[in-house]
């Protein structure tokens, strides 16, 4: 497997790193033709949180995918651009100039859109916007920032934590708790019990309907689509507040996987935890083929 130091763009201010394919194991390569993405978590540049993707492009790379992780205009070794393109209107444009790339210097023509936090939801949009993305995979996908998310992370560490913390009881018992939270917390519970239809489409109605363009257009082009979330992370109960009983019929119907990386943090951390989630992503990669 090699590696290249890459500068691309109009005026060569994109930079990032190219993981070749390598030939895997046996001699025939699945994924001949397919290269995958990497796009930045938030402002950290091409080589990811705690170096994650680092370790997943020589993963993949060894399956035999071609992986490009580089970093958008103004992040990490890239320069800004100069035209003032809006920000997701740059974003799409970079990485189709990517994809355009790689065809031309790797022979490819599918493609695979990988992101974690912010990352992720770079990857599902460019995954809505070009039609030669066939999978996305998405790790704990950046969430707004509303009442309804907030209280969202309440309940969950009230429910994983707190409920068998002595000190939060005692918290509790001796009236130190936050009760209107607490409240709050118990009440969105007992709503998404009893209600399937979004809880969320009061609070931001342009993200909610962004999120369910994304999951419609990828169920009509048949994208492959693998949702990777930490123990602790919302997401995936924020998602299936949002779209309802369409969640579950994609997961039946094959198009969509889900993982859950117990013990895991937000940006995946700890070394068991990325283990965890390198070997979940090839044997998803593996049986997508």
């Amino acid at each position: 497997m090699k590696e290249h130091a890459l500068k691309f763009g109009p005026d060569g201010s994109l930079i990032g790193i190219l993981s070749e394919a390598a030939a895997p194991p046996g001699g025939r390569n699945m994924h001949q033709g397919t290269a995958a993405l990497l796009f930045n978590a938030g402002l950290i540049h091409h080589i990811g949180p705690n170096r994650i993707y680092v370790k997943m492009a020589r993963r993949l790379a060894c399956m035999g995918i071609t992986v490009l992780r580089f970093d958008f205009s103004g992040i990490g070794d890239s320069g800004p651009r100069m035209d003032k393109l809006p920000a997701e209107a740059s974003m799409l444009d970079e990485a189709r100039q990517a994809m355009d790339l790689l065809e031309q210097r790797c022979a490819v023509h599918t493609f695979i859109c990988i992101g974690l936090c912010a990352g992720a939801a770079a990857a599902a949009r460019i995954s809505v916007a070009d039609a030669r993305v066939k999978k996305a995979i998405l790790i704990n996908p950046l969430l707004p920032k509303t009442p309804q998310t907030e209280l969202m992370y309440h309940l969950r560490y009230y429910h994983s934590h707190a409920l068998f913390n002595p000190r939060s009881w005692l918290k509790f018992i001796f009236l130190k708790s936050n009760y209107r939270t607490l409240w709050k917390a118990l009440c969105l519970k007992i709503r998404t019990q009893f209600h399937s239809p979004s809880l969320c489409e009061g609070e931001l109605p342009g993200i909610t309907a962004e999120l369910k363009n994304f999951f419609h257009h990828l169920d009509s082009r048949g994208v492959r689509l693998f949702l990777v979330f930490s123990e602790d992370d919302i997401g995936e109960q924020y998602i299936q507040n949002v779209i309802g009983h369409e969640y579950n019929a994609l997961k039946q119907s094959g198009l969509m996987h889900t993982e859950t990386l117990v013990g895991a943090d937000h940006l995946v951390t700890l070394l068991p935890s990325q283990n965890h989630l390198l070997e979940s992503v090839t044997a998803w990669l593996g049986d997508a083929v």
